[in-house]
């Protein structure tokens, strides 16, 4: 299993991409069929997810594919995740304080007949993505309750599109980080975040105060943010 292909040259110089969190522009929210959404703010804060039984995920289209070597979530949570330690990852028991997901493109967009069997999440993201293509995988970097489960990594059982990664778990006081150095540049279209609660009723809050990711260039070292 690999997250990750292609050749990198470590000593390349890279760019860093900020996402915007404050504002709504450039987030789409998607929905999963018969589960209630996430009430999701914008606000000075940062990007809220308010998790009540529910779950649905915001995508950011990025202007143009990117090659990541790197990401770097900040923020902090506050409630409780309903999943004890020996239950992570099983059948009831699917819920995450929060999944960060690069979208690798591949193939092309969802056919006529697609659409009609496709889940809707699945559709409004191909209506997202647009022109850019389908979607080959979405690489997740997760953030769990305890320390043990960090490491961990599988394939949804749910969809093989989903690629998961157990990252970084939140301090006491509920801030949390999720880095992730990748060992070879990720050609990313878009970035998912993805708060749920679904599966465990838990009622939680996610406030994402910062979003980053390092891109593999051929220019001199720069600094952009993102429209």
């Amino acid at each position: 299993m690999s997250f990750l292909r292609d050749s990198w040259n470590p000593d390349a110089l890279c760019a860093l991409l900020i996402l915007p969190v404050a504002e709504p522009q450039g987030w789409q929210l998607l929905k999963f069929d018969r589960i209630p959404a996430n009430v999701v703010r914008h606000t000075a804060a940062g990007l809220e997810f308010e998790v009540r039984k529910s779950a649905g995920p915001l995508v950011h289209v990025l202007r143009e594919p990117a090659r990541v070597t790197r990401l770097e979530v900040r923020g902090r949570f506050t409630g409780s995740l309903r999943v004890p330690p020996d239950k992570h990852w099983t059948k009831g028991f699917d819920d995450a304080l929060l999944r960060v997901g690069l979208v690798e493109p591949g193939g092309q967009a969802l056919t006529l007949v697609e659409r009609r069997t496709a889940p809707e999440w699945l559709r409004k993201m191909d209506d997202v993505l647009g022109p850019k293509g389908g979607v080959r995988r979405i690489h997740s970097f997760n953030l769990a309750t305890e320390a043990q489960q960090v490491g961990r990594v599988r394939v949804h059982p749910a969809s093989d599109l989903f690629l998961e990664r157990i990252t970084a778990t939140p301090q006491p006081d509920g801030h949390f980080v999720i880095a992730q150095d990748l060992p070879e540049p990720l050609l990313t279209t878009a970035l998912w975040l993805h708060a749920d609660g679904d599966d465990t009723g838990s009622s939680f809050r996610v406030v994402v105060e910062q979003v980053q990711l390092t891109l593999a260039e051929a220019a001199a070292p720069k600094e952009r943010h993102a429209p």
